[in-house]
């Protein structure tokens, strides 16, 4: 089984797990359930794990993915860490935008209140 995290240990799900053989051949992919988990029945032997995830965060795109070399010998749980994600919140557009919205709205007060106070003079 491999259970897929985020840089916070938040299981990721909808990310798609791809295994590898020595030869780069696929040998199987799977999508990480609500526990950031996918199954997968194996062979022993050596085989690279690969997780790619993307959707949208704070209305950004984002698109991560990793990797881990194995050497399965018996059943296990390997873990893998997607470290790029979440991004940062202020590097969203989510942000940005709400930041132009917060210095548009204190302008238009801002005048708002002035033009009232040049009124009374």
């Amino acid at each position: 089984m491999v259970k897929l995290l985020d840089k916070n240990g938040v299981p990721i799900q909808g990310a798609y797990i791809a295994i590898y053989g020595p030869s780069g051949i696929a040998y199987n992919l799977n999508i990480t359930d609500g526990l950031g988990e996918a199954s997968f029945k194996l062979l022993k032997g050596e085989y690279e794990i690969k997780a790619y995830f993307a959707t949208s965060y704070w209305l950004t795109p984002i698109k991560s993915s990793t990797f881990k070399g194995i050497t399965l010998e018996y059943s296990t749980v390997e873990t893998l860490t997607l470290h790029d994600y979440p991004p940062s919140f202020w590097s969203t557009l989510g942000f940005m935008m709400l930041i132009v919205l917060i210095i548009t709205a204190t302008i238009i007060i801002c005048l708002f209140l002035y033009s009232i106070l040049r009124r009374k003079h």
